[in-house]
């Protein structure tokens, strides 16, 4: 009942030491270093903040051609979500990127509404897909709240 050193925990690694899920940590222990994080620029927290409008946004603008031709398919779960909607579904894809999940939904035989901060990206949705994409920050869209069946946002 007390007293004692806890049990030693043994590892191939030979650190002892385990992951949240029990493996075996390698390597040397990481060590964190507290940084001073900026103020927040607004109380509001679904306003974007400005080195993203300033920064992320441009580089996506930036690459957009080309990052449409690495992004060819929605992810395995994400389709597999989409192919379990009911048909006639109206999903909303904020940050639809180049529309890559559109076909999924279209497969669903239910309705995509993409979006995307990136006009670029947006245009490369729109053209490819045919679908009605527009430009919005997924923080700030102009849908209505309530008639979606479905809302995806996929990195």
């Amino acid at each position: 009942l007390g007293g004692g050193s806890p049990p030693a925990v043994s590892s191939s690694s030979g650190s002892g030491r385990r992951g949240p899920s029990g493996q075996a940590l390698k390597g040397p222990e990481q060590r964190t270093t507290a940084i001073e994080a900026p103020q927040a620029e607004s109380e509001n927290v679904l306003s974007t903040p400005a080195i993203e409008v300033e920064n992320v946004r441009k580089v996506y603008d930036a690459i957009a051609e080309h990052w449409n031709h690495t992004r060819y398919k929605a992810w395995p779960k994400v389709d597999e979500f989409l192919k379990g909607l009911q048909p006639g579904s109206l999903v909303a894809d904020l940050g639809c990127g180049n529309g890559k999940n559109i076909p999924a939904v279209q497969e669903a035989l239910s309705f995509s509404v993409p979006s995307d901060a990136s006009e670029p990206l947006a245009r490369i949705a729109a053209e490819t897909f045919g679908a009605s994409a527009f430009v919005a920050d997924c923080l700030h869209t102009p849908l209505r709240g309530g008639i979606f069946d479905a809302a995806i946002s996929i990195a």
